[in-house]
């Protein structure tokens, strides 16, 4: 079996290595991958791999923006501290996710789970949770705090969300901004992505808030929205592509 390893601490990787080979001496490790930047390039350029173990914190971001750029149609174990992404892992063709410390126990189970998937039903598994994923209904409105209230904020009405001082704040059309207690990971996956984009890591935008596109140094796109933001708003490198073909859509 060939195995693709994307995890970025040198113990993990080696302990998860280690146990592969206890499990089937005759894996194949072809690739241990530490950062989204190498495994995007890997990916694009190898098909060659049966099955995939992913951290999800990389030293450069979060491995679920790897999908933003390649498709990955191997099945895929999820393996990393936090239990908090397990909703949108499920999103990909993941069969598993495992928290660490990765116990080889669970790792022979995820093993044995993927090898009675390998028929027609691990398409069907996958078409299941695709088409779950597919049908969700994305969030309407927020409950913002408003002083001493609190308000239902509709999302149409919400011009972008960005962070500032390390709190996702909300501004709406009408300039009115708002606190909002969830981080802006979790508000990419409630929102309709026909009218909502993540140009950035700092920074989520209403399709209707954007008035101007211009070319912008290293590849990249600046915006100009409405309301007015009182930096630069910069599309990402890497989100550039995908935001041009979401315009087009």
């Amino acid at each position: 079996m060939k195995i693709v390893i994307v995890e970025d601490e040198i113990f993990a990787s080696n302990r998860l290595k280690k146990i592969l080979y206890e499990i089937n001496s005759r894996n194949e490790i072809v690739a241990i991958l530490n950062s989204v930047t190498t495994s995007i390039k890997w990916f694009k350029n190898n098909s060659s791999y049966d099955i995939v173990f992913m951290d999800i914190q990389l030293s450069d971001g979060l491995s679920l923006e790897i999908f933003d750029t390649v498709k990955i149609s191997k099945p895929i174990i999820f393996t990393t501290a936090y239990d908090e992404y397990a909703l949108q892992a499920f999103k990909f063709n993941s069969i598993d996710y495992i928290l660490k410390p990765v116990d080889k126990i669970l790792v022979e189970k995820a093993m044995k789970k993927w090898e009675n998937l390998q028929t027609s039903s691990f398409t069907l598994e996958i078409e299941k949770l695709q088409n779950y994923y597919n049908k969700q209904k994305y969030k309407e409105r927020f409950l913002v705090n408003a002083g001493a209230t609190y308000l239902p904020l509709p999302s149409s009405k919400i011009a972008y969300f960005y962070i500032n001082n390390q709190l996702v704040n909300i501004m709406t059309f009408n300039k009115e901004r708002y606190i909002l207690d969830e981080p802006l990971d979790s508000l990419e996956d409630q929102l309709d992505p026909k009218h909502f984009f993540r140009i950035n890591r700092q920074m989520l935008i209403n399709f209707d808030a954007i008035i101007k596109i211009h070319a912008y140094f290293g590849n990249r796109l600046r915006l100009a929205l409405k309301p007015p933001f009182a930096k630069d708003v910069i599309v990402s490198k890497r989100k550039t592509p995908e935001f041009k073909e979401w315009l087009g859509k």
